[in-house]
């Protein structure tokens, strides 16, 4: 069914790669509050190994742009992760 989120089943035994990527953008200001903007994007890789372990490394950058100030950060996140 469209719009379904269902998890990767391998079809090798050496299980299977996924490429994701994702971009946001945020408006952090509203009503007294002033928060800025964030832009934020993602790229990575996650394997497979079974329909239950995936394991994850992604890199992203994020742009912060509030008042007079402005900050970019690299990040880097990796993951375990076990479906029950």
């Amino acid at each position: 069914r469209p719009g379904d989120a269902r998890r990767i089943i391998p079809q090798h035994s050496w299980g299977a790669p996924e490429l994701v990527s994702r971009y946001a953008d945020v408006e952090l200001n509203g009503g007294e509050i002033e928060g800025g903007r964030v832009r934020r994007t993602d790229s990575g890789i996650n394997w497979w190994a079974t329909t239950r372990w995936k394991f994850g490394a992604f890199w992203g950058r994020v742009w912060l742009d509030k008042d007079d100030n402005r900050g970019v950060i690299d990040t880097l996140l990796t993951r375990i992760h076990w479906v029950y």
